[in-house]
């Protein structure tokens, strides 16, 4: 497994999300099929070292309904890519779009919203107050954060705070089915409780949820099956944090399907097809 790992050095990462794989990342994926499930990888990321089992990462390129562990993973590059633009200073980006709209994002844990509200909904801030504490964020010096929702334990979306406009954005694959108020008023309380708790009374005011608008995103690509969820939110996140239109097809789903794989393996993120800006 370690030498099939070091062979990712020869891929080419300058390749977009989206595009078609070649010969020799075919194989390579063929290779990557042929071991053994009881295997774990790590992952590098800006939270530390995450353990992810050789048997979910395959369900990426098995067409399979993905999970919990390979969502964090990918969440945690995009969280990587965001604070390295931001936190490093970076003020020579390759194109003013870069300047002008992409946001500082924080993509929270797949399990936040599992605590924060339990499986009976019961809303539980206790179960999450130290959560931005351990990962040292403050939810005010980022322009979106990102909530990883799984809805019955089958059905994975998307829900985005925009401090920037206060909209809540419920970014759905299978929009119809969700209720959507009830997820967008839990975490708006949540932001009040954890900015009344870390800054006071006062300043949690000015968040108040009637100051805010929900925005259910039916403009968004829909999936056409019941097993690319996840990998739709993984790509309304990925085009969030490039500050992008979000716009692909369902063929680009399965392209992008082994380039997630390649970047959890590699910890390096394809990037996103000028096209689609």
């Amino acid at each position: 497994m370690k030498t099939l790992l070091k062979s990712l050095k020869s891929l080419d990462f300058s390749k977009t999300l989206f595009t078609p794989l070649d010969e020799q990342e075919e194989k390579w994926i063929e290779i990557f099929l042929q071991q053994s499930s009881e295997n774990k990888v790590t992952l590098l990321s800006p939270g530390g070292k995450l353990q992810i089992p050789v048997e979910e990462l395959k369900l990426l390129v098995q067409d399979g309904w993905i999970t919990d562990i390979v969502i964090d993973g990918y969440l945690s590059l995009l969280i990587g890519e965001s604070d390295s633009f931001f936190i490093a200073g970076n003020t020579t980006a390759s194109e003013i779009r870069d300047v002008l709209f992409r946001p500082h994002i924080f993509a929270f844990s797949p399990f936040f919203y599992t605590r924060l509200c339990g499986s009976g909904e019961e809303f539980d801030f206790a179960g999450v107050r130290q959560w931005t504490v351990a990962s040292k964020i403050d939810v005010l010096q980022r322009d979106l954060l990102l909530f990883p929702i799984l809805h019955s334990k089958v059905h994975w979306f998307l829900t985005c705070l925009d401090l920037r406009t206060r909209k809540v954005l419920f970014l759905d694959p299978y929009p119809g089915r969700l209720p959507v108020k009830e997820v967008c008023s839990n975490l708006l309380r949540w932001l009040i409780n954890e900015v009344s708790e870390k800054y006071g009374e006062t300043k949690a005011r000015d968040l108040e949820p009637s100051g805010w608008r929900i925005v259910n995103c039916f403009d968004i690509p829909s999936q056409r099956d019941t097993n690319n969820c996840g990998v739709y939110l993984l790509l309304f996140a990925h085009h969030l944090e490039q500050g992008r239109v979000i716009n692909f097809t369902q063929e680009d789903v399965s392209n992008a399907r082994k380039r997630i794989l390649f970047s959890i393996l590699s910890s390096k993120l394809y990037t996103l097809p000028d096209d689609f800006s």
